[in-house]
């Protein structure tokens, strides 16, 4: 779209992701017409309409946003809808998107705070840190951490993802070591 006559933009969805994508697109440039169709109120409790409905039977090629490109498991979380719709506007005006950094999510529950960052699942040797943390740890990378009612950690297990930064077992294990630290040496 870039360098050429302004297009109308139909966003179908707003929520996070859909007036993201619309500021994003604005804040990129973008002036032509913007249009958001949003949800009716109790649209989910109609199963013809609902978001299973319209993805069961479709072909995961048919869900991509970019042609080739590869449909990954969405994190449910609202920094994930903002993200999307950051994408989006990016590729509806011909440019890469952002990197991103490692899936993170949090919620509340029963007077609980719970956060996961990165990957839990899959290969790799699970590190149980007293305190209520657990990390997953592929080789000497760490690929996952999740807590409770302990953001700090979760926090700093988010930069050592993101920058690629060699773990030590034994450390990630030990309730002592700062995981900041981790991240200086």
């Amino acid at each position: 779209m870039s360098g050429e006559d302004p297009t109308d933009v139909l966003i179908v969805g707003g929520g996070v992701a859909g007036y993201t994508t619309a500021r994003t697109l604005r804040d990129l440039g973008y002036d032509g017409p913007v249009t958001i169709i949003e949800q009716e109120p109790s649209c989910v409790d109609h199963p013809p309409l609902s978001k299973r409905g319209l993805v069961e039977g479709t072909a995961r090629t048919e869900l991509e946003l970019v042609p080739g490109g590869v449909v990954l498991p969405a994190a449910a979380h609202w920094e994930a809808a903002r993200l999307d719709g950051q994408d989006a506007a990016a590729r509806l005006l011909g440019r890469a998107p952002a990197p991103r950094g490692a899936a993170w999510y949090w919620t509340d529950r029963y007077g609980s705070h719970i956060e996961i960052v990165g990957n839990l699942v899959g290969e790799g040797v699970e590190i149980v840190r007293p305190g209520v943390a657990v990390f997953r740890v592929e080789g000497d990378r760490l690929v996952g951490a999740a807590t409770v009612d302990d953001p700090m950690t979760v926090r700093a297990a988010r930069r050592i993802i993101d920058r690629d930064v060699r773990v030590d077992r034994d450390a990630l294990a030990d309730p002592s070591v700062s995981l900041r630290r981790m991240l200086r040496s």
